[in-house]
């Protein structure tokens, strides 16, 4: 059995992820396509690097012969790699279940088709509120008192210009991919795709991320479905963190395997982003497309397709 998770990163994906990784008979990798790898066998912070630690002590030469990360011009291309192709099924092949949580593949279903044609794609999304302002302020935790007092001063003043601030929101890369000119990699890839809006670039940064949102959201549910059929599920962030043994349940039901016992104990409640309940949120969807949060017909739903 091979689940693939797919998310925007700052969409929970971590916490979700843990609960597959107390399940015994689960191999589970987290982002496998991060260049931060290169670092084993260091631990990182979040300590969920450990599954990679084994293989590379296991077999040092084979892990780094495969492994193939996707930088953030790899990103939006729906393409993959062939390295990239045989470092995934190098992963999935290293037990018979085996889960792996996708931040970089969200314009990549076809390709995953192509390496893991029986998976289970899992699209975990957060509302768009949430994850915007977790970009624009910046919480990455730090190691030096020093820059921990940096990041909050560059938060409060976030806050304070949160709706006209238009740079200084790549945290974890998005400014980066996003661009701030019509021919950006992002620009460019709308253009192509019949979905650029015109004064696209003059948007502040938290409309752009909200765009940016609604690309990949409806990119991944639309690609989902196609290609893998009633092996797509779409799992709200939101619902899981109100029910998370109902949700977990749920999928252990559509895939067929026995459910451990899971500690759901550090799991709160989401945090639905900076001043939700401001009109500047709506009147920017209604510009850009996208329904008020009211108005989400998937917001609440668990959906197997």
């Amino acid at each position: 059995m091979k689940i693939l998770i797919i998310c925007l990163r700052r969409s929970g994906s971590v916490i979700f992820w843990k609960r597959f990784r107390q399940d015994k008979n689960l191999k589970c990798y987290n982002e496998p396509f991060v260049d931060w790898l290169i670092n084993l066998p260091k631990l990182n912070s979040k300590t969920t690097s450990h599954e990679y630690t084994q293989l590379v002590e296991k077999d040092p030469f084979a892990f780094w012969k495969m492994y193939s990360p996707i930088g953030l011009s790899g990103e939006i291309s729906e393409n993959m790699t062939l390295p990239q192709k045989r470092y995934l099924e190098f992963l999935l092949n290293s037990a018979e279940h085996v889960v792996c949580d996708l931040t970089r593949c969200c314009f990549k279903i076809k390709e995953l088709k192509d390496v893991a044609p029986e998976a289970y794609i899992i699209h975990l999304y957060r509302f768009p509120q949430a994850v915007v302002s977790s970009h624009i302020l910046p919480n990455r935790p730090e190691a030096s008192t020093v820059k921990r007092f940096g990041v909050k001063i560059k938060k409060q003043i976030h806050k304070a210009l949160f709706w006209s601030i238009k740079s200084g929101y790549n945290s974890w890369g998005y400014e980066k991919i996003i661009g701030d000119s019509d021919y950006s990699l992002f620009s460019t890839y709308l253009k192509r795709t019949d979905l650029f809006i015109e004064g696209f670039n003059s948007l502040p940064a938290y409309g752009k991320l909200l765009y940016f949102w609604k690309i990949c959201y409806e990119k991944v549910n639309k690609d989902g479905k196609f290609y893998f059929g009633d092996r797509f599920l779409s799992v709200p962030f939101e619902l899981f963190c109100r029910s998370p043994e109902s949700c977990i349940k749920k999928i252990y039901e559509k895939i067929g395997l026995d459910m451990p016992t899971i500690n759901y104990k550090d799991i709160r409640k989401s945090n639905m982003g900076f001043e939700p309940n401001n009109p500047n949120w709506t009147n920017m969807g209604r510009k850009i497309g996208l329904p008020p949060l009211n108005k989400y017909p998937w917001i609440n739903n668990f959906s197997v397709y």
